[in-house]
């Protein structure tokens, strides 16, 4: 059963015309419904699978009273619906909305197509004065939404020139919040022409309606655009707002014309009421024009959905990625393609490059075209920080560091503790950055993790700092975790990998022989000492965090066990007390033979 119930109370031009249309109402149902186009057209499921239930038809003079189910029907009366009932001899009409899943409630009242007042409704009688242009603005400033509403719907000129702007400026750009008059400026003919910049105001401030209400505030304001829609369609901030409205894009995507690959513009959504204007974009973050829609999507990555998530959040109370995956399937059927901007600056370049996208460039025409591996771009991101952040995969982020390193990328930053512990490790060895990065095809998602397969690329990786003076002979301080349990560790970099993030166990076992060759190849010894320090008695604030992988107490009980000692007497001792292990017994030789 629907959970959307509807009250009409209808005011006709006499008791006759009421009559007629009691008797209508009181015998509709599906066959009825798709035999008589004027009744048809005011329910919004008359063709759809679920019946629709009309229910207590009344007639009093010349009003008509009844109760209806439509599970179709999403808040407000759309232009259509009205019209239908105007065509069907209505005057008046009040109109009483309630979902009882999400307790949503809508009364409105309306002369043909005007939305009046409740007084008004009463009285059968519309004033016909227009308000004055200058007296609304002064009501925008003093936050009386009621009044403001009303004289748009009354015909007040919304494009009329005040104190150098159009009046819609004003009420979008109003020092409080006007809800009511923003649902009314979407149903009236905005010249955009005057001020298209400020359309990403407007936009923001349908975040606060109920998600009812969005789609087709959203559709109204782009019908009502007419010749300005090219226009209107190039901000950044519709496009987001269609891609969590589905039904609002379907509409865009059936216009003839509209070109779907025009560049946009960057004006993105905040997270304030009504918006505030951001120079920057989105994804580019940079203050210029970005390419079409689909190449705005292709060279987004999980920051992109997530603020995308933040309207979700706010229009319906959580994410669901399938309505964006849904908008962008519509404009793929459209035939919509990545277009990027004519004029790219390196960064976008580079974050193309790094996310593999159709449009990108490779490696060396970067550099040729003046791209420095070695510094910050102008967004204040390293290279390498970027490639750590936005290919799409574990695997594709280790893949793009070392592509960048062989090609002469460096930071000196990788090369002291506290740097080399916050990104290299991190990178490598931590099971959040891991998964956090796994790829979106679930086929992918569900295979298991195997580390031998990146063995080759983890080594290069690690390769890098210890060449350009990492000193592995000092103590590392790290912070160790799974859930609920943890450990604080310090001592040697190899004794962190051979007992505890390689060690028996673990996930990444296999990368063990090979990274302990490297690390005695540059410094390392195994008669550097390892051990676990009390979490209640020290500071952790330069302790970095990892998170293990494999079963925590076979993993770590071991080493929490054994007081403080050199990594190779560790080593012995589990030989010892768990059995020989093929793997420890390699390290064991590799670490006498070091010292012998």
């Amino acid at each position: 059963m629907s959970s959307i119930y509807i009250a009409l109370k209808l005011v006709c031009a006499d008791a006759g015309a009421a009559k007629q249309l009691r008797d209508m109402l009181a015998a509709a149902g599906p066959e009825f419904l798709r035999s008589s186009s004027h009744i048809a057209a005011v329910f919004a499921s008359a063709e759809g699978p679920t019946p629709i239930r009309v229910d207590g038809v009344s007639s009093r003079g010349d009003v008509v009273s009844f109760d209806y189910q439509d599970p179709a029907q999403q808040g407000s009366l759309t232009p259509d619906q009205l019209l239908a009932w105007q065509g069907s001899g209505v005057a008046f009409l009040q109109y009483d909305f309630c979902d009882t899943q999400t307790d949503y409630r809508v009364t409105e009242y309306y002369h043909g197509l005007t939305e009046i007042s409740a007084k008004e409704f009463k009285a059968r009688a519309v004033s016909s004065e227009v308000p004055d242009a200058k007296k609304v603005v002064t009501l925008t400033k003093q936050g009386a939404d009621t009044k403001v509403a009303q004289a748009i719907q009354r015909g007040v000129d919304i494009n009329a020139m005040v104190a150098g702007f159009p009046l819609y400026v004003h009420v979008i750009r109003a020092p409080y919040p006007l809800p009511l008059a923003m649902a009314a400026l979407a149903k009236r003919a905005i010249d955009w022409r005057l001020s298209t910049h400020d359309a990403h105001r407007y936009v923001a401030g349908f975040l606060e309606f109920p998600a009812a209400k969005i789609g087709g505030m959203l559709q109204a304001m782009l019908r009502a655009a007419g010749p300005d829609l090219p226009a209107l369609m190039r901000q950044e901030s519709i496009w987001h707002l269609l891609l969590v409205v589905p039904e609002a894009m379907a509409w865009v995507c059936q216009q003839d014309g509209l070109d779907l690959d025009a560049p946009l513009q960057h004006a993105s959504l905040t997270d304030e009421p009504f918006g505030r204007l951001r120079s920057h974009s989105l994804i580019t973050r940079e203050p210029c024009n970005c390419g079409s829609i689909m190449h705005h999507i292709n060279v987004a990555d999980s920051v992109f959905y997530d603020e995308l998530a933040r309207s979700v959040n706010r229009v319906r109370g959580n994410f669901q990625s399938t309505e964006i995956d849904s908008s962008i399937a519509l404009l793929k059927q459209r035939g919509a393609k990545a277009v990027p901007p004519l004029q790219q600056s390196l960064a976008q370049r580079l974050m193309g490059y790094l996310q593999d996208s159709e449009d990108s460039v490779s490696l060396p025409q970067l550099l040729d075209m003046g791209l420095s591996l070695t510094s910050v771009l102008p967004g204040g991101e390293h290279p390498l920080a970027m490639a750590a952040q936005y290919p799409p995969s574990w695997e594709a982020k280790l893949c793009k560091i070392n592509e960048l390193l062989n090609a002469g990328a460096a930071t000196d930053a990788w090369s002291s503790h506290d740097g080399f512990r916050s990104t290299v490790l991190k990178y490598v060895f931590d099971a959040e950055f891991r998964l956090a990065s796994l790829p979106a095809d679930p086929s992918q998602t569900a295979r298991k993790f195997s580390a031998g397969v990146h063995t080759d690329q983890v080594l290069k990786l690690l390769t890098h700092p210890l060449k350009h003076g990492l000193d592995v002979s000092q103590p590392f301080k790290l912070y160790l975790w799974q859930g609920r349990n943890h450990l604080t560790f310090r001592g040697s970099l190899l004794g962190a990998i051979a007992l505890l993030l390689c060690g028996r166990h673990s996930e990444l076992r296999p990368w063990c022989v090979p990274m302990v060759r490297l690390l005695l190849a540059h410094g390392a010894s195994g008669a550097d000492e390892a051990e676990t320090v009390d979490a209640s008695k020290q500071v952790f604030a330069s302790y970095g965090a990892l998170q293990l992988t494999g079963r925590w107490q076979a993993v770590v009980g071991p080493f929490k066990r054994t007081a403080k000692a050199s990594v190779l007497e560790r080593l012995m001792h589990r030989q010892t007390s768990e059995g020989e292990d093929a793997i420890d017994t390699q390290v064991i030789e590799l670490l006498q033979a070091r010292h012998a």
